[in-house]
């Protein structure tokens, strides 16, 4: 019985070290599944972060060219009504206010161009970080479940480690008495010569 039981923890213990390799597998694979998503999704988002900075950029450039504009404009149009005005050529005033408001007109027309990139791009890269995101909570998750079942596996390992030495011990006590039994026994037989057993 007791070296039934060795066995059986000898097995077992082999059992938890096959399942840990085999977990510890799954994990490198899904890891690096998840990795080489995760790359692909910034070889994706690199360019599209690169057109939205550059959308951006535009946008801000109009706004203060669009600024500088209404700047001039008022400043124009105040000579109107000015006393610096009232010296200079209300013609040239006139015309000067009609080249401002044509340039602003001109601006203004590249700001829906811009807005309608912006609108393009802005939900294909929400959509890669919500993917991203994702992934990397995968990650995590994976790397979180690794960790735990190492640790899992290590204290059953110990406790397994722990049983196995208990059953040894008995096993070892076990032989030892029956060791103990057997010499006792020889002892009699030789001491004793019981007639029955003569011829044996």
């Amino acid at each position: 019985q007791h070296a039934g039981a060795v066995a059986a923890s000898n097995a077992e213990l082999d059992r938890v070290r096959r399942e840990r390799d085999t977990n510890n597998k799954k994990f490198l694979e899904d890891k690096t599944a998840v990795e080489a998503e995760l790359a692909d999704l910034a070889k994706k988002l690199a360019p599209l972060e690169k057109e939205a900075a550059t959308a951006k950029k535009k946008a801000a450039e109009l706004r203060e060219s669009l600024g500088r504009i209404e700047k001039k404009l008022a400043e124009t149009e105040g000579l109107l009504v000015s006393v610096k005005g009232e010296k200079m050529d209300k013609a040239q005033i006139h015309a000067d206010i009609a080249t401002l408001k044509a340039d602003r007109k001109a601006v203004r027309k590249d700001e829906p161009v811009i807005a309608a990139e912006l609108d393009a791009l802005m939900p294909r890269i929400a959509a890669i970080d919500a993917a991203r995101v994702e992934a990397e909570k995968r990650k995590k998750d994976l790397e979180d479940g690794e960790a735990l079942d190492g640790k899992r596996t290590e204290e059953l390992l110990e406790a397994l480690g722990a049983k196995r030495k208990v059953v040894e011990r008995a096993a070892a006590e076990a032989e030892a008495a029956r060791d103990k039994v057997l010499f006792d026994l020889g002892d009699r037989l030789y001491v004793d010569r019981p007639i029955l057993l003569g011829g044996q």
